[in-house]
């Protein structure tokens, strides 16, 4: 039901043709108007003496739904409005309606376009004539002939829309799918970005390691040379004990100083060797784990490019389903395209 005071409102508007509007209000016939939606927006004071129905009781009711029709005549109003919709007018129609007292009348309407302000509004609905019936025993009119011919047409229409309903929900499905397809395939980017920027940290983290590899090695090289030095220094040491061995045994004194002179400096070349070779072990690992960092990173490389593989063949596998389905269901032989091998 539509609220009163926006019926009020509804029948208070100024009607641009005024004689029709004015036929309608005076008639003695029944008469009512109903937007393109179907609904009653109003009604005569004949419609409610005559068929027993206040204003109140049925304005802002579609006439698909009224329960004051019978079923067969919901659906003719049903059909009538598909018709209405793909463009088909039917200026006349019938209907049958149950009055409160349990009485069945078979109206026959005429109808004419409501226009207000240059814009379709709905229509009006004249009831030319008003006839009791039995249902089992009723003759077809010619306009209940006409009905039966535009609800035939109407069922093969409906069965055309369901069909497009048909292939709407198939591509409605298509797009679901499809939109995962998007989003595994966003997701798969991202993956794919996280491994980017893990090879990249990985090349920093590389690089920095060579940076102290290299570090290490000169390192080792400074102290071998310092060793080599030290070495040439002890064996000058050991040659000048000799000599003054050679030279005077009293000088005993003078000599166990310079030998442990030589001890403290061969004590110190172990402690050095022993640093070497501790740096030398360091330097070892640090090169096994470069090997190892340079295997990881060539297995990473492998998976990305294989990423990128599938990838862009899930969006050409995709790419090419769409195309595909639209081709069907437009029922078009497509000569060529991306994937009609």
């Amino acid at each position: 039901m539509v609220d009163s005071s926006k019926r009020k409102e509804e029948s208070g508007l100024k009607h641009p043709d005024e004689k029709t509007y004015s036929f309608y209000l005076t008639s003695r016939n029944p008469a009512f108007i109903t937007n393109k939606k179907g609904e009653l927006i109003d009604v005569n004071e004949s419609f409610s003496k005559k068929l027993g129905f206040t204003k109140e009781e049925i304005v802002g009711v579609s006439l698909q739904e009224a329960s004051f029709l019978t079923e067969e005549a919901r659906k003719q109003a049903m059909y009538r409005h598909i018709t209405k919709l793909i463009g088909k007018e039917t200026p006349f129609y019938s209907l049958d309606v149950q009055t409160p007292k349990g009485d069945i009348l078979s109206l026959d309407v005429d109808t004419k376009p409501y226009i207000k302000n240059g814009k379709l509004i709905g229509e009006f609905n004249f009831v030319r004539k008003a006839s009791a019936f039995t249902p089992a025993k009723k003759k077809k009119s010619q306009a209940e002939k006409l009905e039966e011919e535009s609800k035939s047409e109407s069922r093969d229409l409906l069965k055309v829309l369901d069909k497009a309903k048909e292939k709407n929900y198939e591509i409605r499905q298509m797009q679901t799918e499809l939109e995962k397809k998007y989003a595994d395939l966003d997701l798969q980017k991202r993956e794919f970005q996280q491994i980017t920027q893990k090879w990249v940290g990985s090349q920093a983290e590389l690089e920095e390691k060579n940076h102290e590899i290299r570090r290490l090695q000169a390192e080792l090289e400074s102290r071998q040379q310092q060793a080599e030095i030290q070495q040439r220094e002890i064996n000058d040491l050991r040659k000048k004990v000799r000599e003054r061995q050679i030279e005077t045994e009293e000088k005993s004194d003078e000599i166990s100083i310079l030998k442990r002179d030589v001890d403290k400096k061969q004590s110190e070349i172990k402690s050095k060797k022993e640093d070497i070779r501790v740096k030398t072990s360091e330097l070892e690992d640090a090169r096994s784990a470069l090997e190892d960092n340079q295997t990881e990173l060539e297995g990473r490389l492998q998976e990305i490019k294989k990423l990128r593989n599938e990838v862009e063949n899930q969006q050409e596998e995709h790419y090419c389903r769409v195309l595909q389905f639209q081709a069907n269901f437009l029922n078009i032989h497509l000569v060529r395209y991306p994937c009609s091998e």
